[in-house]
Parts: C-alpha cells; sequence; structure tokens
C-alpha cells in the first residue's frame, strides 16, 4: 500500500517516561492525516483514521477493483492527490506528530505477513 517508511520520530527520554511513543511526521515527499469516516481532518486530539499520501502510495491491489476502490480514494480537499486508508486509528498531537491508537479491524502482523485473526482456526 504504501512503504514502510512513511512517518518517523526520534524517541527521546520523555517518550520513553510518558509511555508514549509518537510514530511521528511524515518524511519528506509524503503525507499523513487523521481523517473521519466522510474524509474530513478531524482536530487535534481527536481519533480519525491514519491517510498516507505522495510517490510512496501505491496505485491499488493487483485484479481486486472493489478493495482497490474501498482502500485508495481520491482526496477531496485535493483531487490531484491519492490516499492510501491504512485503517489505523490514530490522533495527531498540537505540535504535528502523531500518535497510533490501534487498528480499525482484527489484522496484526506476524513476521511481515498480515493476518486477519478472524481467519484463523483454532
Amino acid at each position: 500500500e504504501a512503504t514502510t517508511l512513511t512517518t518517523w520520530h526520534p524517541i527521546t527520554a520523555e517518550d520513553a517516561a510518558s509511555g508514549v511513543i509518537p510514530i511521528g511526521r511524515a518524511l519528506q515527499g509524503r503525507t499523513v492525516s487523521v481523517r473521519d469516516e466522510d474524509l474530513r481532518p478531524v482536530e487535534v486530539g481527536k481519533a480519525g483514521e491514519l491517510l498516507i499520501g505522495g510517490p510512496a502510495v501505491a496505485y491499488g491491489y493487483w485484479n481486486a477493483p472493489d478493495l482497490t476502490e474501498a482502500s485508495f480514494v481520491i482526496d477531496p480537499h485535493a483531487p490531484s492527490n491519492r490516499l492510501y486508508r491504512s485503517g489505523d486509528f490514530c490522533q495527531e498531537l498540537p505540535d504535528g506528530r502523531i500518535v497510533y491508537l490501534g487498528r480499525q479491524d482484527e489484522q496484526v502482523k506476524i513476521r511481515g505477513f498480515r493476518v486477519e485473526l478472524s481467519g484463523v482456526a483454532f
């Protein structure tokens, strides 16, 4: 969907002491924003979905047009931009850093592979 390097944050002693390690800010040439379900930016400090933009975003999923349409959207505020809906809940701090809050679904990564926990038989 997007390169693994989208945001960055140098971890400080204050971060470690607070127990909250931000995922940071967008790397050069990339955009990140926290949006609501209608793709409107949420207020600073409010939770929303992380959307990723820029040249590091893929064009879609191979042979999966429905999934592509749901996950790769046109930015209503800049129609020439394509955004990837990450499925990650985040919030923006007053200083512009982003904090990861969790997933919208039950997806986890195991050794680099995405796994939907609902699809695992026990």
